[in-house]
């Protein structure tokens, strides 16, 4: 038992579940209580998604082993972050300042801030500034470390709305990510990534990115973690104009949820329904999908987040009045960048809808902010439920560079037909594909290697090259997953 005892974290820092697994296996064989064995229990609960049996392990761990113990503070983290995914917040800061206080090494301590700065940007805490920085003074240059610092620089500014700086801290991230073995830190950075990705409004980006940590997540048995790649899955999806496949994934993330209890994956559902209905023009709809609040939210930014989707869709219904109030109320409550945009939206569309004085300045302010904090989703979302808002805004000439690539990576360029910016000469008109170009792109969608592609076409695999590099040049992507999206969307006219 001392050798297990011994050998656990490095185990865990490896990622060796299975053999902690099989140490758990022979300990049950023989009988043994001790509780190094509940800690280990724990691990492999939490590594499977099942919340509550890991915190109630990790506990019984921590009441267990004696005051100093060098894996005291990991039974309180373990405890704290299966408290924190439960969405049990409050329970779960007990837990993470207890880690902290029993760590014994700056590792120990890293995990301990990383849980306490979770929980309050979930309580909408004020320390969590704090926390940042003291996560930010525990930076030892190690991999998992730039890794955890990129995705809580990511979420500290989501809350606070404004994302302009994060694109870099991903970035250089993205260098050392397959450093890290630690499957929890990489399943977490790529999902983060593939998330950012989505709310900048680079769809086919952010499909790519979640597709990895989807296979990630499988690759690594991180069954729990599916679902959140689905989730981004979706709203790129949507975002690609894709509505049947958003749809789908969507009822597939509800069922997940209902499944698992999962309160968040089970808003986040409903949200995504909603701004499906309304990116179809369907705003009754929408404001019935959006009529029964969850009996409780994960968290307040959530909250906010709801009242802000159903502000917009009363406001594209024409209820200004009530979108307005239902605007305030989730201003009140949060600053995130869903809320801070859809807030500007609701105000352009209201305006809009009765013709008010400064209307046009309103709703370009809309697209001004949507760009100034990287949020560019949001305005996707309420233009398509009403046009007029984008239109205002592709009225003014020193705008049309930005919208021009809002259009571009939203296929929404029908939106704006007759207008000076659809027309302009600043809109650059991609080439069109050859025939055997075309035909390589569909192979391509298949899921088929150059190889395979040479074989079916009867061509040598550097011709096939060849083709390749004209289709990224004439579609301007960079991947072959981002030709695909292309290929697969609806509205592609190559």
């Amino acid at each position: 038992m001392s050798l297990f005892e011994s050998g656990l974290q490095v185990m865990l820092v490896a990622a060796r579940i299975p053999t902690v697994r099989s140490w758990v296996n022979l300990g049950r064989t023989m009988r043994i209580d001790a509780p190094i064995m509940d800690l280990a229990e724990a691990e492999i609960s939490f590594h499977e998604g099942r919340r509550q049996v890991s915190e109630d392990l990790a506990m019984r761990a921590a009441r267990r082993l004696p005051q100093g113990h060098f894996m005291l503070s990991r039974a309180h983290y373990i405890a704290g972050m299966s408290a924190h995914l439960a969405h049990a917040n409050r329970r779960a800061r007990t837990h993470c300042d207890r880690a902290f206080n029993n760590a014994l090494s700056l590792s120990s301590k890293r995990d301990a801030v990383w849980g306490q700065l979770n929980v309050a940007l979930d309580l909408n805490q004020p320390d969590a500034d704090e926390l940042l920085e003291k996560l930010i003074n525990l930076d030892d240059g190690s991999a998992i470390s730039e890794l955890r610092l990129a995705i809580a620089r990511c979420q500290v500014a989501v809350r606070r709305g404004d994302l302009k700086n994060c694109g870099k801290y991903f970035a250089s991230a993205e260098n050392v990510v397959d450093r890290v073995s630690e499957p929890h830190a990489r399943s977490s950075f790529y999902m983060m990534k593939s998330a950012f990705l989505a709310i900048q409004g680079r769809y086919p980006a952010a499909l790519e990115a979640a597709r990895r940590c989807e296979s990630y997540a499988k690759d690594s048995r991180l069954a729990f973690a599916l679902p959140y790649a689905k989730r981004v899955r979706a709203i790129a999806e949507l975002g690609l104009r894709n509505f049947s496949r958003c749809g789908n994934l969507t009822d597939a993330l509800e069922r997940h949820a209902v499944r698992d209890e999962n309160v968040f994956l089970l808003l986040e559902a409903q949200l995504i329904r909603a701004r499906l209905l309304v990116s179809q023009g369907l705003h009754g709809r929408a404001m019935e999908a959006l009529r029964h609040p969850p009996a409780r939210f994960p968290f307040e930014a959530e909250r906010a987040e709801f009242l802000a989707t159903l502000a917009l869709a009363n406001a594209c219904a024409g209820n200004g009045k009530v979108a307005l109030q239902l605007a305030a109320k989730a201003r009140s409550l949060s600053s995130s960048v869903e809320v801070r945009v859809l807030d500007k939206c609701v105000r352009g569309i209201t305006d809009l809808s009765i013709s008010a004085p400064g209307a046009r300045e309103h709703a370009t302010e809309a697209f001004l902010v949507a760009s100034s904090v990287g949020n560019i989703d949001s305005y996707v979302t309420a233009y398509r439920g009403y046009p007029a808002l984008l239109h205002s805004a592709a009225a003014q000439e020193a705008l049309w560079e930005g919208l021009s690539k809002v259009l571009t990576d939203a296929r929404d360029w029908n939106l704006i037909k007759g207008t000076a910016l659809h027309s302009s000469s600043k809109r650059e008109q991609p080439r069109r594909l050859s025939r055997r170009e075309r035909e390589v792109l569909e192979l391509v969608a298949q899921g088929l290697a150059n190889k395979e592609i040479a074989a079916t076409l009867f061509i040598s695999e550097a011709t096939v090259k060849v083709h390749m590099r004209h289709i990224f040049e004439k579609l301007s992507v960079r991947t072959r997953t981002e030709a695909a999206v292309i290929a697969a969307s609806a509205d592609s006219d190559l």
